[in-house]
């Protein structure tokens, strides 16, 4: 047996019998069919009544109408015009609604249509917006409500006068708050040891007990000096400097003086 010889099936038009591996199966006669003979006029199919689905074009309004099988074409066509053709009296067909928005071709559809409630026009639902369709009506009323160069200018001129006059009155608030903090550190008394009363600063004693007030403390005690030399801040129990070696200047063995001579 030849090779693929039971494969695939033979037309079944008489005068084709052509083998095809893959035969094509009419719907309506279930017979099989090559590639030449598999539609229905082509295997003259006798249960394919009604099945033509071929149409022919509408001079006057470029309709599709759907032929009828075993009718005359031109009787097709005169009852399309006398029944359902767009342009009858041979005029234009009318044109199809469009997006206006300059290079939009969208068609405008039931579903695919927006009406503008600003400028009243029908764009489509990528245009819907004011600034995409350039809204006449939204324009004029943001303009309408826009400030103009010289109201901005005066009111930033007074915003600018204010935040001066604010930040001035705050400088001179915070200068007479330290002279009044500092005029009371001045005058401020003094706590007994005592009793621990606090007392006027003009006080001498405790006007509770009678201890006397407590005398000023010692100068603090220097904790370093400068070396002459090379400037380094030495400790001030050292006696030379420890980054170059030179001797202790002799004006620093004063207590509180923390100078010292060039070597």
């Amino acid at each position: 047996m030849a090779v693929l010889s039971d494969k695939g099936a033979h037309c079944a038009v008489g005068d084709c019998r052509q083998r095809d591996f893959l035969p094509f199966s009419c719907d309506q006669c279930g017979q099989l069919f090559c590639l030449d003979h598999f539609r229905y006029e082509a295997h003259s199919c006798t249960r394919a009544a009604g099945k033509d689905n071929r149409v022919l074009v509408c001079p006057l309004c470029q309709k599709g109408v759907k032929l009828v099988v075993g009718e005359d074409p031109n009787v097709t066509w005169e009852r399309h015009v006398a029944t359902d053709c767009a342009a009858p009296s041979g005029g234009a067909p009318p044109k199809k609604e469009r997006c206006p928005v300059p290079g939009c071709k969208e068609q405008l559809t039931s579903i695919n249509r927006f009406d503008c409630g600003l400028c009243g026009r029908r764009v489509c639902l990528k245009h819907r917006f004011e600034d995409a369709h350039g809204c006449t009506a939204a324009a004029s009323a943001s303009a309408g409500s826009r400030p103009s160069v010289a109201r901005l200018a005066a009111s930033a001129s007074r915003a600018v006068a204010s935040a001066t006059a604010q930040a001035s009155s705050t400088v001179a608030g915070a200068r007479s708050g330290a002279a009044a903090a500092a005029a009371g550190v001045r005058g401020q008394g003094w706590e007994c040891g005592r009793c621990t009363l606090h007392n006027s600063a003009s006080s001498r004693e405790c006007s509770a007990c009678g201890a006397p007030a407590p005398l000023p403390g010692p100068a603090a005690a220097p904790s370093s000096w400068a070396c002459g030399r090379c400037t380094l801040e030495n400790a001030w129990q050292a006696q030379e400097c420890q980054a170059c070696g030179a001797a202790r200047p002799a004006g620093t063995a004063a207590a509180g003086d923390s100078g010292c001579a060039v070597s």
